[in-house]
């Protein structure tokens, strides 16, 4: 009786399938795990981008119907502003077909008389300021020192060189002192800027100290200010200038006429009167 017993081959050949069965089924397990992984990323791609799809819409709805009510909004102001006009424009007609000649000329008389009786309330008004601006000058004993010019509510007040200074120089004398001195009482009254006008005769002057007319004008208008910021009337008030000679008064054809071009003026403005 033979014996049939499996060689050490067979042995060896049946271990090496059972291994090879056990790998299979291993690749198998991890190829089914990598399947479902795969899945579930594609899936949470897809949720994420159906996502970023709805917020763009929304957002997009969104900016739509905001810019469809700031429309609406612009039409119906438009609307509104218009209908606001031709109301006006008819109410305006309205009131003035209703309007007689009669009236019209009624109106027109009114207004005018109106107006004559404010200027004659001002002409009157002037004229009682310069009588008491002038009254004043009598009373301080300095009236025939200057001249005076009124402008509607402002004085020019007019004071020739010889009062002032000596010739060709720009420190005041005392006797332009005595004419200055009275004369800051009303200064200090007024209301608003002083200015002080600097003005020369057309014949040339070149010293060291005053090189043309400019400089001379400029120095003279600087004393009288200085003058009377020393006798308290605030600095922020004063201006000063200078003119030379090319605003002239009077022709300088002989020494007359140059004498009236040579002058120092003040323009101030008074306040009201007491009516």
């Amino acid at each position: 009786m033979s014996d049939h017993r499996p060689t050490l081959s067979s042995s060896t050949h049946l271990e090496e399938l059972l291994n090879h069965t056990s790998a299979q089924d291993q690749h198998s397990w991890l190829m089914s795990y990598l399947d479902v992984f795969i899945l579930l990323l594609m899936l949470i791609i897809t949720l994420v981008s159906i996502t970023e799809i709805q917020t763009e819409q929304s957002q997009s709805a969104q900016t739509q119907s905001s810019v469809g009510i700031a429309e609406a909004k612009l039409i119906q102001d438009a609307q509104t502003e218009q209908s606001t006009t031709l109301d006006f424009k008819e109410t305006a007609e309205h009131k003035q077909t209703n309007i007689t000649p009669e009236e019209n000329q009624q109106a027109i008389e009114k207004n005018t008389d109106n107006l004559k009786e404010k200027n004659n309330e001002n002409s009157e008004k002037n004229k009682q300021w310069q009588e008491e601006f002038k009254q004043q000058l009598e009373t301080l004993g300095i009236a025939e020192a200057i001249s005076l010019q009124f402008k509607n509510s402002s004085v020019h007040i007019e004071i020739q060189d010889n009062i002032l200074f000596n010739t060709a120089e720009a420190y005041i004398t005392p006797k332009g002192e005595q004419v200055l001195l009275p004369l800051t009482t009303l200064l200090k009254k007024s209301i608003g800027i002083i200015y002080i006008e600097g003005h020369t005769d057309n014949r040339p002057i070149s010293t060291l100290e005053f090189p043309t007319n400019w400089e001379l004008g400029a120095a003279r208008a600087l004393s009288v200010l200085h003058f009377l910021s020393d006798e308290k009337i605030p600095e922020a008030r004063l201006r000063a200038t200078t003119y030379a000679d090319t605003q002239p008064i009077s022709s300088n054809n002989s020494p007359e006429e140059r004498q009236k071009n040579r002058r120092v003026n003040l323009i101030i403005k008074m306040p009201d009167m007491p009516q």
